[in-house]
């Protein structure tokens, strides 16, 4: 069952659709040497999948709180990691296709 109305639902995909065009210039920036000795990671990948699905979130999260003056519900959560999810083998494909 489809948590988000529509508005929310199109809200998330521009922000998905938005991070994952980013995905270039953040896969560059937490590869470069100094983004890695200041944050202390191996593999710039794992690091940068984390940096886009927290990014994802923020952005939403923000928006959300901005038009409805509250924090989501659990259930709403729930939905927007589902959703996230579902387009996470886009976001790994960018990362790849980034070289």
């Amino acid at each position: 069952m489809a948590i988000f109305n529509p508005i929310n639902r199109g809200i998330l995909e521009n922000a998905l659709d938005s991070t994952i065009g980013e995905i270039p210039s953040i896969i560059a920036t937490v590869r470069s040497e100094p983004f890695k000795n200041r944050y202390m990671y191996n593999d710039a990948n794992d690091f940068g999948l984390g940096y886009i699905f927290g990014r994802i979130l923020t952005r939403f999260e923000t928006i959300y709180r901005f038009m409805y003056k509250k924090e989501m519900s659990k259930e709403e959560i729930d939905e927007l990691h589902r959703i996230i999810y579902e387009r996470m083998p886009k976001i790994r494909e960018r990362i790849f296709q980034t070289g």
